[in-house]
């Protein structure tokens, strides 16, 4: 973890990501690419080694999402360093934005929060926690290169190329994730699963 951390704070688009530690769920590695960021599927778990930054069975402490659960909104779940805006978070938020929003919505019948769609990602993949993807494909957003496109009323959104491979190379398919910033506060507004091209 401490690898990773010290890899973003360069600028360096480059991390290694292990979900799934449970039995029989993919571990995943990211690679760097200029042209996007490669997700790849191991055939196995034991496949990873020492080296890999080991992240255990989640990115997310338990702590800090029981804390987010409590109603804490105020805390944060994780912190990027943007070369637009400097620091952004995600924090616990509420139903308006952060990691409640992004699980739960807003509360009301048309919009229930993306942690299915998220889910519905990892589960084609073989399985793993929705969050985990989130935070990481969300992270790959924000730290990329790419200037964040504009969407009025503070609102900045950002995204990245996915490349998911199967642990063998070969191809499987492309997901850019949405994700949507508060210019003005530096948090995670939302963040959620889009295939080819994101809603940026």
């Amino acid at each position: 973890m401490l690898k990773s951390r010290v890899l973003m704070a360069m600028g360096v688009c480059m991390a290694t990501l292990l979900v799934g530690a449970i039995a029989g769920a993919p571990t995943a590695v990211a690679a760097d690419s200029k042209a996007s960021v490669r997700y790849y599927l191991p055939s196995a778990p034991e496949t990873s080694s020492a080296e890999n930054d080991s992240l255990g069975t989640s990115l997310l402490d338990p702590g800090t999402i029981g804390l987010c659960n409590a109603g804490f909104g105020d805390v944060s779940v994780k912190s990027w360093d943007d070369t637009v805006l400097g620091y952004v978070d995600l924090f616990c938020g509420d139903s308006a934005s952060g990691y409640i929003h992004i699980r739960d919505g807003d509360g009301s019948l048309n919009d229930v929060g993306h942690e299915a769609d998220w889910q519905d990602v990892v589960d084609s993949f073989g399985g793993g926690l929705w969050d985990d993807f989130m935070l990481y494909a969300t992270g790959e957003a924000i730290v990329d290169d790419k200037a964040p496109d504009d969407h009025g009323n503070d609102k900045l959104c950002f995204t990245t190329s996915i490349d998911i491979y199967k642990s063998d190379g070969t191809y499987i398919t492309t997901y850019q994730p949405t994700v949507i910033v508060s210019a003005n506060n530096k948090s995670v507004i939302t963040s959620y699963p889009t295939h080819y091209q994101s809603d940026c």
